[in-house]
């Protein structure tokens, strides 16, 4: 059995992330909740491991946030623990509100780090506040209360 809280984790978050977001149905290449079609056969998951935020561009350069880790390909896979971050630099996210293509910079705590590509304007709100979920609310999470789990059915 699993002890590790993937559905509080990915309901507490998503909650979160949605009182931040705005536009949603404008959003390009981000989802939230849910995976784009183009990644059900690339990304794989771990038992009970829940999706929080995906984003695709194309074959080569895509992500996943789960309830458990981050994932995805920049050129190279990466795979990192949210627990391992120390800090994401998001560069230009807001990018006069338009939807663009921006990179982030994920610092880990070993002093090591990885870029990826993530969707600016609007969509930037999803990574952004999944990056804010683990340092703000996860240290608390066994005091949050747990709301039914919206998933995105684009």
């Amino acid at each position: 059995m699993d002890s590790w809280p993937n559905e509080k984790i990915a309901s507490v978050a998503l909650q979160y992330i949605r009182k931040h977001c705005m536009n949603e149905a404008e959003w390009q290449y981000t989802r939230l909740g849910s995976l784009h079609q183009e990644l059900s056969c690339l990304a794989e998951f771990g038992a009970e491991e829940l999706p929080v935020v995906s984003c695709f561009v194309h074959p080569a350069c895509w992500y996943v946030l789960t309830s458990r880790r981050t994932f995805g390909i920049n050129s190279t896979p990466f795979e990192v623990s949210p627990l391992d971050v120390e800090r994401w630099d998001w560069g230009d996210f807001k990018h006069r509100g338009r939807s663009e293509l921006e990179e982030v910079c994920i610092v880990l705590k070993d002093g090591n780090t990885i870029t990826a590509i993530y969707e600016a304007g609007p969509a930037s709100m999803a990574p952004i506040y999944y990056d804010r979920f683990w340092h703000f609310k996860y240290p608390v999470l066994d005091k949050l209360v747990v709301q039914p789990r919206k998933t995105d059915r684009r």
